[in-house]
């Protein structure tokens, strides 16, 4: 490393407490690797980002198309013996394409210029989701609306959403359907032994609505059936409902204004068309997609991906539907160009796009996801809301935080970055304050 050259840049670690030069690591055969700078503990630089502990920093003159491959492999086969969490190559110049860059920067191993990462013009925008750091909560919310004012935004929409409104839970919903099962075939088998029947299903609750919906002997597209879940959904619906209020007036606001930037469409995996319900009491015409219906200009479109079944039925000319059972399921896996598919990919591509009330753990929204940063800059580029919840029932505080520090780090490599909050009822002045 030359010193003289990075005079100004060795000064910004200088006088940083557990940073270490020419820092040596083990290699086999007794050989050793001499890191430029090793940072054991978080560094906060002046303008305002962060490198993570346990980092390793190598500096170049010239960025090389070899320096990317050799320290990437370095960085891949020690990582666990040396217990790093991050690799940084920081250079003065280079030659190398942007693009092809990019395909290294991603997740904990991080390429970047010299003079736009240390640049005071350049604060800490974009590099939250490279580190777990979970109390910066300004640094991540003021990233989040900085996105939101800069481009132009979808929401993808989940069960928290409704369930803030009164509206089952999935679980609560199965075991409804299961009661209905009971009760019109006189079975022995009913809502009391939900959990068993989960258990023979695997513990799927796609699997579990196949089993309630064959005993049934009704197939998901039967009206029959479609009552039975719109009886369950509203027979609880409750007023106010914060989130959703909030969320109507976030996008009034910015669909009002007629901006080229702000939220553009909203996606969700509800059945109910509660949000729709919202707009209209404040003017926003919207349509219900759930099918590959056409949006008219000036309306704000609602991808229903997974079905509608409207509160009012037979007053928007919309035929119910609900993707439920695992034979749905399949249908929505087997066909790529399936309408709902390619809506979410357009979003995930080309938009930054908010995830609320969804516990991530849809495996075909997680697949979307993954092809969608094979296709894009490999970056964290989205947002989620995430609670923060307990390991388990006798979990200690540092359980707690380890299992959410491998979440976060999972939902990073999805292309997520994560919003951490307390209590459910947090999420209103969040998404407020965002889209202000």
């Amino acid at each position: 490393m030359e010193e003289e050259k990075y005079q100004n840049l060795i000064e910004v670690f200088r006088n940083k407490r557990n940073v270490e030069f020419e820092y040596p690591f083990k290699l086999e055969k007794g050989y050793s690797y001499y890191a430029d700078i090793y940072v054991k503990e978080e560094c906060k630089l002046p303008n305002g980002k962060v490198i993570p502990p346990s980092t390793i920093i190598e500096i170049k003159e010239r960025l090389l198309f070899d320096t990317l491959s050799r320290y990437k492999k370095l960085f891949e086969g020690n990582k666990e013996k040396w217990e790093i969490s991050h690799f940084y190559i920081f250079y003065k110049e280079s030659r190398i394409p942007q693009p092809f860059i990019r395909q290294y920067t991603n997740g904990n191993f991080q390429v970047h210029s010299i003079d736009e990462f240390f640049s005071e013009k350049h604060q800490a925008e974009s590099y939250h989701y490279y580190y777990w750091h979970e109390n910066d909560d300004k640094t991540i919310i003021n990233q989040a609306h900085n996105a939101v004012m800069q481009g132009r935004v979808t929401l993808f929409l989940g069960a928290g959403v409704s369930r803030d409104a009164g509206l089952p839970a999935w679980d609560s919903l199965l075991k409804d359907l299961l009661n209905e099962y009971q009760q019109k075939k006189k079975s022995s088998i009913g809502q009391n032994n939900y959990k068993s029947v989960t258990d023979q299903c695997a513990n799927s609750s796609i699997i579990t609505a196949r089993y309630i919906r064959t005993g049934l002997d009704l197939s998901s597209k039967d009206y029959k059936f479609i009552q039975m879940i719109h009886q369950s959904l509203y027979k609880k619906k409750k007023q106010p409902q914060l989130l959703i209020d909030a969320i109507a007036e976030a996008v009034r606001k910015y669909h009002q204004a007629n901006l080229n930037y702000g939220i553009e469409s909203i996606i969700t995996y509800n059945y109910d068309d509660l949000v729709e319900q919202a707009l209209d009491k404040r003017n926003v015409k919207n349509l219900s997609v759930y099918e590959s219906n056409r949006v008219m200009q000036n309306e704000f479109p609602i991808y229903h991906v997974h079905g509608i079944i409207p509160e009012q039925q037979g007053s928007k000319a919309i035929t119910p539907t609900a993707i439920l059972c695992e034979e749905d399921y399949h249908e929505v896996y087997r066909d790529a160009y399936l309408w709902s598919n390619i809506e979410q990919l357009h979003a995930l591509n080309r938009n930054t796009c908010f995830f609320i009330g969804l516990s991530m753990t849809d495996p075909n929204l997680r697949r979307l996801l993954d092809i969608s940063q094979k296709r894009t800059d490999g970056k964290a580029n989205h947002f989620v809301f995430m609670q923060k919840k307990p390991f388990d029932s006798t979990s200690s505080s540092k359980q707690d935080k380890e299992n959410r520090k491998i979440q976060q780090q999972i939902l990073n490599e999805l292309g997520l970055n994560v919003i951490w909050f307390d209590k459910f009822s947090d999420l209103p002045k969040l998404i407020t304050r965002i889209f202000s």
